[in-house]
C-alpha cells in the first residue's frame, strides 16, 4: 500500500533525527568546552551523509573525528 511504502520510506530517517537529538540534548543544554567534541563530530558526521548517502562511511567517518578531537582536546 502507499501508506506502508512511504512509512518505510519516512520512519528510519524520522527515528535517527530523534535519536541523534535526544543523544545531544545534555551537550547543547550545558554548552561547554568537552561538549565540542562530540556536536562536532555529529555535525561532521551529518555533513559526510548529507553528501555522500553511504550510512557505514559516514558513521565510520564520524567516529574516526571523535576519536580525534577527544584526543587533541580531552
Amino acid at each position: 500500500s502507499k501508506v506502508i511504502s512511504y512509512l518505510a520510506k519516512q520512519l528510519p530517517p524520522s527515528i535517527m533525527i530523534i535519536l541523534t537529538l535526544y543523544a545531544l540534548k545534555m551537550q547543547w543544554q550545558g554548552w561547554s568546552y568537552p561538549s565540542f567534541v562530540p556536536i562536532s563530530a555529529a555535525l561532521f558526521t551529518a555533513c559526510v551523509h548529507t553528501f555522500l548517502r553511504k550510512t557505514l562511511i559516514s558513521i565510520s567517518a564520524g567516529i574516526v573525528v571523535y576519536a580525534i578531537l577527544k584526543f587533541f582536546f580531552n
